[in-house]
């Protein structure tokens, strides 16, 4: 995600084993969408899986304590406590609207 802000800010333009910029943030949207992808299954096997667990990773998993911290503008952000599944549904919607933006965008 970061080299595809620095594409766009041009600060990273030295890139040899691709034939054009195009090609290389293509390449890399395709390594978040595979990622992406990854982060679904896993969401769906801990959502579906009937082992059991601690109480202490049962908390994690249904009780609000991931802190996300959301930047609000250029200097404060804010933080938002959610349960684990919760907190990877966030990131996993984040990762999608970031991986179908044009580049000049991000």
């Amino acid at each position: 995600m970061r080299t595809l802000i620095l594409i766009n800010e041009g600060k990273l333009n030295n890139l040899r084993r691709m034939s054009t910029v195009g090609s290389f943030t293509d390449f890399l949207k395709l390594d978040i969408e595979e990622a992406l992808n990854n982060i679904y299954d896993l969401q769906n096997y801990i959502s579906l899986s009937t082992l059991s667990v601690s109480d202490e990773h049962r908390s994690l998993l249904d009780d609000k304590k991931v802190p996300l911290y959301y930047k609000e503008n250029s200097t404060s952000f804010k933080i938002l406590n959610f349960s684990l599944t919760e907190s990877v549904l966030q990131v996993s919607s984040a990762i999608f609207t970031v991986r179908h933006l044009n580049t000049s965008d991000i």
